[in-house]
């Protein structure tokens, strides 16, 4: 059984943006829903330039885990497009808050706080439908992720940023073959921020230097207080 979040509940134990919050060892089961898609990522453009380089067919599609220790499921998405995961993989993520994630080399590096408002603002918007709804949606829904995390963008708001994205420019750019796909991108990116950008601190990253970082949303609430002493042990494993 997957598990998804209740909102409104992270309140004292995930509010230092700069310090680790915890460990989470996880085995990779798979993708979950999602397709194959032909993206191109060039991290000297910015968001209005065209020329991509080579566009190939890249995975976007929730990820599938399992925790070591527990046996529970966890679903993400991709923040970091560049790095790999292999089926059978133990990883030992670090939990982050989303802003310093994905970490860097390789680019695109920390997404800071405009990008993390802007991400907050689409999973408390979507991601529900993302988990619950078909192939396109959930590959959609990755995209969206794709061009906030990996685009140049130049403005100094999340209004801003939002109208510089872009999927035909840019550092992140996406070749269309669904106009399927292409209606959900284009609802999900023109929804964001509308009647005001959404706060949702349930959203972390998780990051480790040898694997693709994740964004993941905390469940809670008793879920989160195990995500909590799940990372205090591993601290404390390690001061010993």
């Amino acid at each position: 059984m997957s598990t998804y979040l209740t909102r409104g509940v992270i309140a004292s134990i995930l509010v230092l943006p700069s310090v680790a919050l915890g460990d989470l060892v996880v085995e990779y089961e798979g993708v979950g829903a999602g397709s194959y898609q032909m993206m191109a990522y060039n991290n000297s453009l910015n968001w209005d330039e065209a020329g991509s380089g080579s566009y190939v067919s890249l995975e976007a599609f929730q990820h599938e885990w399992t925790s070591v220790s527990t046996g529970e499921s966890y679903s993400t998405y991709c923040i970091q497009l560049y790095q790999g995961v292999e089926f059978g993989d133990i990883v030992d993520f670090t939990i982050v808050d989303i802003a310093q994630a994905p970490e860097g080399p390789p680019s695109p590096g920390p997404m800071g706080q405009i990008k993390s408002s802007m991400m907050q603002d689409l999973y408390a918007r979507f991601y529900d439908e993302a988990l619950l709804q078909d192939d396109e949606y959930s590959t959609a829904f990755q995209l969206v992720i794709y061009e906030i995390t990996h685009e140049n963008f130049v403005g100094s708001t999340a209004n801003e940023f939002k109208n510089e994205m872009s999927y035909g420019t840019g550092a992140f750019q996406w070749q269309s073959a669904s106009s399927a796909i292409s209606s959900i991108v284009n609802n999900m990116t023109s929804s964001l921020g509308v009647g005001g950008w959404i706060s949702d601190p349930s959203l972390v990253g998780l990051v480790n230097d040898d694997y693709q970082d994740q964004a993941y949303y905390v469940p809670g609430p008793g879920a989160l207080s195990l995500l909590a002493i799940t990372g205090i042990c591993a601290r404390n494993r390690r001061r010993r």
